[in-house]
């Protein structure tokens, strides 16, 4: 696939040109009916079946050591003005992160840490469009003694993103240096963000894959030299870019990185975004399954073999940034999509031009819908089915509906990618609140937290077509945790031999749902024995009582 980056007003979004293959749930029996009216959903109602079914979940044969430091989320700075603000920290406290990066993704390529933002772009060509409006040049709140709030209320290490692009290693060291002289819990150092892609001004500084691992195995060296304890990793590029073969720099990437500069690094990074696109507005149970189903699917794939082969039997991969890739519709007018306006976007004689006809068959967007925080939390999950991924950073802390856990303002569901929601009909989002993916996530870092074995379930009756995927966390014998996803849209008795007494809390909606204020939903929590009920498109911890 091809990645590209572009910044929609306080946001970030990412392009890709390859095609989802996902595989379809074994889901009979599907009435399509609405389950709940639409309330204050925002969109058409999805389909779901009123007919229930069991599943019988075993804890599995696979198993794995459940890092300390498992949970990130990609800071990307230039979206706060204050990192100590009492909304923001709670909210993040929430998350129960691990670890932050930080300045974030692209940016950290531009980023001047003394003056806490971007470097002086005036004659810099070849920059992102996304970094010269004048509110983010003007940014200067990223300096590293204002993120102390944030880590103290959080408990999270810090990842930091070094200026490999328009800085030099001196510098960077610095860096460092006053990073942990203001207190932030630096464990973990990136070299550079993307640098496979072939921008013109990241071909200017590293021309091949070769000039570019030279570099990094210097530079990680002297960070080894300079601050010991520090774990370093160099850029990968992921395998599913380098199978399009459309792009030969990031083809051959892996290849020279790992054999020219893994030697000298703790662990390599990579990106997964995946697409996540309906065709219907209508989110049918079926589209919605096979969508889900994808994450499961493409996940794998991303962690597989394509993805270990050449690496070293020690190292680790830190998935640094994944989330999905919205689609923004095409706009062919100023309206919502689906209204007929009159205008030059509507021929004479009734007849409809190609692009307003485009615009009437246009796919919903499914950002900060319920279905986009099942799809990460799904991903979230088989990430850890490959035991060398140890770090996986959740893209991003703050920002829009596209991809962000946190809001930053009121604004943040008016980006082009929202072209596909009437916005008339969505009322404000309330800054500081939770999104969909928000919401799962902190459900599924409760379960992950303070555990130190995490066991994939199995079902044995359905197998890999099972409509549920979960983890048990912990031991039988002790303390435990389960993390439940129920991606069908049916209801269906939870069953397992861990089940003797236990607690829970699960969350439910309409796939569909655009959640725009956390408080829309509200967790259902209870105690039980022996089996639950899982709801359709539900997410559920289970934990020992």
């Amino acid at each position: 696939m091809n990645v590209s980056r572009f910044l929609f007003p306080l946001g970030f979004i990412c392009l890709v040109s390859f095609n989802v293959d996902c595989a379809q749930f074994d889901l009979p029996g599907f009435q399509r009916e609405s389950r709940r009216p639409p309330m204050d959903t925002r969109r058409p109602a999805s389909g779901s079946s009123s007919s229930t079914g069991e599943v019988t979940a075993r804890i599995g044969g696979f198993s794995r050591e459940l890092p300390d430091d498992h949970l990130c989320f990609n800071v990307n700075t230039l979206l706060a003005h204050n990192w100590s603000d009492p909304r923001l920290v709670e909210k993040a406290s929430r998350l129960n992160p691990d670890v932050l990066r930080i300045p974030g993704g692209t940016e950290a390529n531009y980023w001047d840490w003394r003056r806490g933002g971007l470097v002086d772009l005036k004659g810099m060509k070849d920059t992102p469009g996304q970094f010269r409006p004048e509110h983010v040049t003007a940014y200067d709140e990223g300096k590293v003694e204002t993120y102390r709030g944030l880590f103290e209320a959080t408990g999270a290490r810090a990842m930091i993103v070094l200026n490999m692009l328009t800085s030099d290693l001196d510098s960077q060291l610095e860096y460092i240096r006053q990073a942990l002289d203001a207190g932030l819990p630096v464990q973990y150092v990136e070299l550079g963000n993307e640098l496979y892609a072939s921008r013109p001004n990241y071909v200017d500084v590293y021309p091949t894959p070769e000039s570019y691992a030279e570099t990094a195995a210097r530079w990680a060296r002297a960070i080894r030299e300079a601050f010991p304890g520090l774990e370093v990793a160099i850029i990968g590029a992921n395998p599913r870019v380098a199978l399009q073969k459309s792009d030969r720099r990031v083809l051959i990437w892996n290849d020279i990185g790992i054999e020219k500069a893994l030697s000298t690094a703790d662990a390599l990074t990579f990106h997964d975004y995946q697409p996540l696109r309906l065709r219907s507005r209508e989110f049918p149970p079926e589209e919605v399954e096979r969508a889900l189903a994808g994450a499961l699917r493409q996940t794998r794939d991303m962690v597989g073999a394509d993805l270990t082969r050449r690496m070293p039997a020690s190292s680790e991969i830190w998935v640094t940034e994944f989330n999905i890739l919205p689609a923004a519709p095409p706009r062919a007018d100023a309206s919502a999509p689906g209204t007929r306006t009159p205008g030059p976007y509507r021929q004479r004689g009734g007849r409809e031009s190609p692009r307003y006809a485009a615009a009437e068959r246009t796919p919903p967007s499914v950002a900060g819908t319920w279905l986009h925080g099942l799809y990460v939390a799904a991903m979230a999950a088989t990430l850890m089915e490959q035991p060398s991924v140890t770090i996986t950073c959740n893209h991003v802390l703050l920002g829009n509906a596209a991809f962000a856990a946190i809001f930053a303002d009121e604004k943040m569901m008016q980006a082009p990618v929202f072209t596909g929601l009437d916005q008339r009909s969505i009322g404000s989002v309330r800054p500081f609140t939770l999104s969909a993916s928000g919401l799962t996530l902190a459900l599924y870092s409760r379960s992950i937290q303070d555990k130190q074995k995490a066991t994939l379930l199995d079902f044995p009756a359905a197998g890999d077509r099972s409509p549920v995927y979960g983890w048990f966390y912990g031991e039988p014998s002790g303390q435990w945790s389960a993390f439940v996803l129920n991606l069908s849209g049916r209801s269906l008795t939870f069953q397992a031999d861990f089940l003797t007494r236990f607690g829970y809390e699960q969350l439910s909606a309409d796939p569909g749902l655009v959640v725009f204020r956390d408080d829309q939903l509200q967790p259902v929590t209870g105690e039980g024995e022996k089996s639950l009920s899982l709801q359709p498109y539900s997410v559920t911890r289970i934990y020992s009582r």
